[in-house]
């Protein structure tokens, strides 16, 4: 495979990711629309969800680490069944005695991580045989049914709230239906059968899993940092702001590292990784920086949105997230195709803790806009940096026992 159709292998998993940024928001403005006080419950069952997604999503890196195994389809049921279970179970012993209404909306939300179980499942397979455009075609599917869904659920009569959980259950059943069934027409095995040990199984999940639970506590830790650092709470007034630009920015980069994890299993040669790093280099900054401006132009933003937009110290920063997590994700392809789930851990956990440790431990003189993505930023630079250290140990080990 060249570059070339690297990047065609990689271009609708992005386009599927950057497709399913604007759902959320969508469902929201509609909320909004009817009734602004019914995002609140959606707001908090929203939150809620993202954090029993965090242990479904890593099954795509386990299909792709393991070629499918058969294994790694028990294992995907197994994780899909086990949280599925542990997450309804801790929704009755919290929210039972307290709101028993909230607890019914959770409970029938809950459905959609079997649902999200089998899609991660599925990706994984589609990036496996060289067919994500069926990935793209499911998320698109999913968009309208969900995001249509809601705007009829509001207006034949259904409550704001179960109008968007409706929609949203209803949305991630039709995109794993749509996938399992386009994998099946286009003639692509479900898993193989192969025999891998279970430590095999479960270091890439557990490596990836911590990839995106701290992607999901990044934002939470940003808050603290700046609230603890001196005059931090005025600059918080930003932070929603500069955190949905910044999620813009890379938003087509969430499944990165599977594809290179494809490339590095199919030993793709380093020329031509190389040469597709370099150009989603150039391409993310240059299209964060063209659209940017198409929304200055175009939409009539408010005050924030507009003044984080037209300042060209935020925009390089913005600019830099994706290159940085560029690099972040090529490391981390890199290290759970040696088995070296270890680096990644670690790195991860220096990172949340140090960067949290040094900026709430400092009094800033002032905390604003540009103090906010520089906190952002210094959680992936530390992670960045240990990476490089233990590439530099893995290769000086690996040169060692050549010269043995």
């Amino acid at each position: 495979m060249n570059t070339l159709g690297l990047f065609r292998l990689w271009l609708p998993s992005a386009l599927s990711s950057a497709l399913l940024s604007i759902e959320l928001p969508i469902i929201a403005a509609t909320l909004s629309y009817f009734r602004p006080e019914s995002s609140a419950d959606y707001a908090v069952a929203l939150g809620i969800f993202m954090f029993a997604n965090s242990f479904v999503f890593p099954l795509c890196t386990v299909v792709i680490k393991t070629n499918k195994s058969a294994q790694s389809f028990a294992l995907a049921a197994i994780v899909t069944l086990l949280v599925f279970a542990i997450f309804n179970l801790a929704l009755e012993l919290f929210y039972a005695a307290r709101s028993p209404a909230f607890l019914e909306l959770m409970h029938f939300f809950s459905l959609s991580l079997l649902a999200v179980g089998a899609r991660r499942y599925f990706q994984g397979v589609c990036i496996l045989e060289n067919n994500t455009r069926i990935i793209f075609g499911a998320s698109a599917i999913r968009i309208l049914f969900s995001t249509i869904g809601c705007y009829l659920f509001i207006v034949n009569g259904i409550t704001e709230e179960w109008a968007a959980i409706y929609a949203l259950v209803l949305g991630a059943y039709v995109e794993a239906f749509v996938l399992i069934l386009s994998t099946r027409f286009s003639a692509l095995s479900f898993f193989e059968p192969r025999r891998l040990s279970w430590s095999e199984l479960f270091r890439p999940y557990y490596a990836s899993f911590l990839i995106f639970a701290a992607t999901l506590t990044a934002n939470f830790l940003v808050v603290v940092c700046v609230h603890f650092s001196g005059r931090g709470d005025d600059a918080l007034f930003w932070w929603p702001a500069i955190f949905s630009i910044i999620t813009f920015s890379y938003a087509g980069l969430i499944d990165l590292e599977n594809i290179l994890i494809k490339a590095f299993h199919e030993s793709i040669s380093v020329r031509v990784c190389g040469l597709f790093i370099l150009a989603l280099i150039v391409v993310f900054p240059v299209s964060f920086l063209l659209l940017s401006r198409v929304l200055l132009l175009t939409l009539p933003l408010d005050e924030i949105f507009h003044s984080a937009l037209s300042r060209h110290a935020t925009l390089a920063g913005v600019c830099l997230v994706p290159v940085f997590i560029i690099f972040r994700a090529a490391f981390r392809a890199y290290f759970i195709h040696h088995s070296q789930s270890k680096s990644i851990n670690v790195a991860v956990a220096t990172s949340l803790f140090f960067t949290t440790l040094f900026y709430s431990s400092i009094d800033v003189a002032f905390a604003n806009l540009d103090f906010l993505l520089v906190v952002f930023l210094s959680f992936i630079v530390v992670e960045l940096i240990v990476y490089l250290i233990s590439w530099q140990l893995l290769n000086s080990e690996s040169r060692s026992s050549r010269l043995a």
